[in-house]
């Protein structure tokens, strides 16, 4: 499972979380406004299981 999350439409900055099976915790990352937030996220659900 992922998620991410932003603080605005115009805000160029989101913070990512990915769940992984058997951590306690999702996986946590900032990401700027180069990081390429939408690429990322487009890229997981593609390949997410369903």
């Amino acid at each position: 499972m992922f998620s991410i999350e932003t603080a605005g439409h115009f805000d160029l900055e989101a913070e990512l979380r990915i769940w992984v099976s058997g951590q306690p915790a999702p996986l946590s990352r900032s990401l700027g406004r180069d990081a390429g937030a939408q690429e990322i996220v487009a890229l997981l659900a593609q390949h997410a299981p369903r």
